[in-house]
Parts: C-alpha cells; structure tokens; sequence
C-alpha cells in the first residue's frame, strides 16, 4: 500500500493506475510476441528448460506471470522480482509449518531457471465481488484460531510509525478531533488476537483451488506477531473502496461515523477485539504507517497529500456522530 492509494481521491488514482496498467500491458504483449516467435528470449529459454507451454498475461513489478495448460507461473530475473518471489515461497512454507496450510494453495515450487527463477503453482479461479466475504471468512476465521491473545506494551509498528507521519503532517502535536492518544494506548493494551497477518486483503489476493477452496495468494506481505483486527479493519475500507469513490481514508472516516455499520461486513467485524471507538483513527494509523515503512529513505509525504492528511485529522472522528455518513449511498453496483 502507498500514500496514493491511502489518500488520493480514487478517480485521480484511478487513471494513474490505468496509465500503469497500459504500459504492463504492451509489455506482456511484447512478451507474447516474442514467444510466439519463438525469439531466443532469457523467458523462452526458461519455459523450454521447464519443457513448458505458456502464455503472458501479466507483466507487473518486474515479474511475468504466464499461465500453462495446468500451471500458473511467475517469472523474474531481476533481484528485486527475484526477491518477492523467494519472499512469496518462503511464507508459503512458514504458513503451512504453523498449521495454516488449509488456505493455502497445496503445492507451490520455486525453480531455478537460467539466470532466475520460476515460483509454479496450480491453476486457481478467481472469486466474484458477490462472493468476497463469504470466500474471506473461513481465512480469517483459520488465521484467528491460529493466532493467540497477546498483551501489547506499546502500539503495534505500523500504528507507532503513523503516528509519526500525523505529527509531522499536522505540526508535531496529533488533532484531539482525530483520537486522544491515551484512548488509543488504553484500546492497545488489552490482549489482542496475534499472529500471521497477510498484509495485503483485498479480493484479488483471495482465490479458489481445483476442489473449490478459498486460498490466500500474494503471501510476499505475510508476517507473523501481527495485531489481526488491523488486517480485517483494513481489508474493511479496501472493500468498501472497490465500491466507491473514496480514499482508504475517506472509507475509515465515513465508516467511523457511521459506526461502522455495514451489514454485510458484521461477520468480519465479529473477529476485530480492538475497541469499536478506536477502529477509524486505528485503521488510518496502520495504513499510514504501512506506507511510511516502506520507504527505506524516511523521506516525508509529498506537500499536496500531507494537505490532504491535515484536512482529513481535522475533522470530527467521534464513532456514530451526527450527520454522519451513509456508507451505503457511496456504493457503486
């Protein structure tokens, strides 16, 4: 997740993510062309070694994916494709060692080929928007029995490191209207449901095995010792996004005052132990603090959306205030 995604508005990301799409488009038809003529590619070289018939169907972060006649495969060359592959083989393994092996795909081979490497896995099905939640929950529910109370002596990582960023953007102090920070230490105190977080809910990272399994994919995110209620909160305004115009925020905020009430969501609410008060300022945290993480140079947020961060702390973030949102009348069928 990056700043654009939590705090742009989502027409605006929507054509930068198309301009991208459009690009990884003509790259995969290239990709394409090539094995078709049977250009003497590092990618055809590879899928003769593996004595493979494959077609491209996505090129994105420097990784092909190509799907064979029973075989999805994934293809890098590059250290930084070749490490979200090894990242994404590696959690696999973790996953299934601590039990978790029932919403995973069943088998998943990283391959030496040439000068990288191939991660090969059966073929999967994807879900429909109609049937998102019900394919999620059984996941969430296995990660929740996997995952144990623990008590938190200070806020979890992402939610510290978001704290950080609201300080910065809003002149080192955090907005009252926002959330009191001692609320917010108090909420993270109690024992929270800990263990595997995916890092990355959304529909698309939830498929379907040949017998019909829901399994998560994209593990490259996973890792373990994580407060699960943030993954489901996030996963909560994803959802709501792919259905409306609103940012990641924007979604936290109107769900917040609203009380978060969505019913079709209330089966994944059962599962988030964090106080409902807190869930709006806890959410937008962690996925603040999500991004900021992953920038290795500390560098802050660009001036426009640290405007956009100010203007969105200073409003009211009380749960179920007045005049508050109708979530439902942002849907889009």
């Amino acid at each position: 997740m990056d700043w654009k995604q939590i705090l742009m508005p989502r027409p605006l990301r929507r054509s930068l993510k198309r301009a991208r799409g459009f690009n990884n488009a003509l790259a995969a038809r290239a990709l394409n062309i090539a094995l078709a003529l049977e250009l003497p590619t590092p990618l055809r070289r590879a899928l003769r070694q593996r004595r493979t018939v494959a077609r491209v169907v996505l090129y994105k972060q420097r990784i092909v994916s190509l799907v064979g006649t029973d075989r999805f495969l994934r293809y890098a060359r590059g250290k930084g494709g070749l490490r979200k592959l090894q990242r994404e083989y590696s959690a696999w393994q973790e996953l299934r060692q601590n039990g978790l092996g029932g919403i995973l795909v069943p088998e998943m081979r990283l391959l030496a080929v040439g000068d990288g490497q191939v991660l090969e896995l059966p073929l999967l099905q994807e879900i429909g928007r109609e049937e998102e939640i019900s394919a999620l929950l059984p996941i969430l529910r296995a990660l929740a029995r996997a995952a144990r109370p623990v008590r938190h002596p200070a806020a979890p990582p992402t939610v510290a490191a978001g704290l950080n960023v609201v300080r910065r953007a809003c002149g080192g102090t955090i907005p009252e209207k926002f959330v009191v920070e001692g609320s917010l230490a108090k909420a993270v105190e109690q024992p929270l449901l800990t263990g595997y977080s995916h890092g990355d809910l959304h529909r698309r990272n939830i498929m379907r095995d040949a017998e019909g399994r829901p399994v998560l994919i994209d593990l490259k995110s996973c890792a373990a010792d994580r407060v699960l209620a943030l993954d489901i909160l996030i996963f909560a305004c994803k959802y709501m996004a792919s259905r409306n115009r609103l940012s990641i925020i924007e979604n936290a905020f109107a769900l917040q005052r609203a009380g978060w009430a969505v019913p079709e969501l209330e089966p994944v609410f059962e599962l988030v132990d964090l106080p409902r008060a807190v869930w709006g300022p806890a959410v937008t945290l962690h996925a603040l603090g999500q991004a900021a993480l992953k920038k290795s140079d500390h560098k802050p947020i660009h001036p426009a959306l640290a405007v956009l961060l100010r203007r969105s702390m200073a409003r009211d973030w009380t749960l179920g205030g007045d005049g508050a949102p109708d979530v439902s009348k942002t849907a889009i069928a």
